[in-house]
């Protein structure tokens, strides 16, 4: 009898843990927080509908011809991060260095198993020159690695959530991507991520983003679980899962099969047929690949929607030129070269310039410094070196159009700093 109630125990245990686990893979909630999304905003829905039928014209176009092609797209991106330790594990900055160079890799179908996609679908193997960049320019203009951290915190992945607009960078300029490791502060720690649609309210009230799980980055998971990040950027860009609406195939991707979430669950990663057709089982935006361990693949047609959605009125300005001088992803702002004490910082007035502008620090001390003002994209227009150089120190006459610069002093002794300059 003792035997018998530990087998029953041990048994109700592994039922348990592969309910949990099964729970933990499925907890993409993007088609239920959009919905519930619409039905508080009817406005929205409309401008999402308006915007399906949009994409479908403009996709149409695409594939004649009638349109030409953006040929890279690069997207600021910022990341707020709600613990450097979730779910015991680091949430660093390289962690997330790491975790956008794989999403980027999937984007643009650089992934080690990209060139072993199911012989079936290898002829609509889709892939984009796109490249997502940690901002170095913040709102203000003052120099970030794009990663931002904030006290723990959860409930990101709720739509009234108050954190997400307070900490929030323009969504005009920056895809906000929030991570955290309770997503909907319910104490469940293991919902993978979420995501919304475009949306001009959502935007507007800056409050679109990307919330995702801390314990599921590049390097504290395996490489398929982490994929589920490309998953919601898909979203993000208005990527429907491909089950949705089972066999009635409503994700609006016209080459991606029809297929049923739960169906052949012990099948997931090896082809089989459903409401008739061959199941695309390595698609990012499906959840069988998730299962099996075999996310490899956007098709062309998923592709062409993201391009749709790129020039959607909330996406579009993100990729524009300006915007791209504007958040410094072009540029290299770092910090980490600064090597001056707090006391000996420099600072640069004013700031938007008009002409002159004064740099101020007590690291000069009289010693031998040089000045180099560089544009966003790297040319130099300005260098001088100051002899004896007094604590402050007034350049004129030095730049002569308006836009974004660095000014990057260096001390005699080698020490340097890079200074965001905005001239009017």
């Amino acid at each position: 009898m003792k035997s018998t109630t530990i087998f029953l125990v041990l048994i109700t245990l592994i039922v348990s843990l592969s309910i949990t686990a099964q729970n933990s893979s499925l907890d993409c909630n993007a088609s239920e927080v959009n919905d519930i999304y619409f039905q508080q905003h009817p406005k929205s829905l409309n401008e999402y509908k308006q915007f399906n039928e949009y994409s479908k014209k403009f996709i149409n176009n695409l594939k004649q011809n009638k349109l030409s092609r953006t040929t890279s797209y690069v997207i600021p991106v910022v990341v707020h991060v709600y613990g450097e330790v979730q779910g015991g594990l680091p949430v660093d900055y390289q962690t997330i260095v790491n975790t956008i160079a794989q999403v980027n890799e999937e984007f643009q179908g650089l992934n080690t198993d990209y060139n072993t996609v199911d012989a079936y679908f290898m002829g609509i193997r889709g892939s984009l020159d796109i490249e997502f960049k940690l901002a170095t320019l913040d709102p203000d203009g003052n120099c970030t690695d794009g990663v931002v951290f904030h006290s723990v915190a959860s409930g990101q992945a709720n739509y009234n959530s108050t954190i997400v607009p307070n900490d929030a960078w323009d969504n005009y300029k920056y895809m906000n991507i929030y991570i955290t490791n309770d997503l909907y502060a319910n104490g469940y720690l293991f919902y993978n991520g979420v995501a919304w649609y475009p949306s001009t309210q959502m935007s507007d009230d800056n409050i679109a983003r990307v919330v995702y799980n801390g314990i599921y980055l590049t390097g504290n998971t395996d490489s398929e679980t982490a994929s589920i990040l490309t998953h919601e950027i898909g979203h993000f860009f208005n990527l429907i899962h491909t089950h949705e609406g089972d066999c009635g195939n409503l994700d609006q991707v016209m080459d991606t099969p029809a297929e049923i979430l739960y169906s052949d669950i012990q099948n997931f990663c090896s082809q089989n047929v459903q409401c008739g057709n061959n199941v695309n089982y390595e698609n990012y935006m499906g959840y069988k690949a998730y299962y099996g361990g075999c996310y490899k693949m956007f098709t062309q047609g998923q592709i062409n929607r993201v391009i749709a959605a790129l020039n959607h009125p909330t996406r579009q300005p993100l990729w524009q030129p300006s915007n791209l001088i504007a958040t410094g992803v072009n540029i290299d702002c770092n910090l980490s070269v600064i090597d001056f004490t707090l006391e000996n910082k420099v600072i640069i007035y004013p700031n938007p310039t008009n002409d002159s502008f004064n740099i101020m620090s007590n690291a000069f001390n009289g010693e031998d410094i040089l000045i180099n003002i560089y544009t966003i994209l790297g040319q130099k227009v300005y260098q001088k070196e100051y002899k004896n150089a007094e604590s402050s120190l007034t350049i004129e006459n030095s730049i002569k159009s308006s836009g974004y610069y660095i000014v990057k002093v260096i001390l005699k002794n080698g020490k340097q700093i890079n200074i965001p300059l905005i001239k009017k």
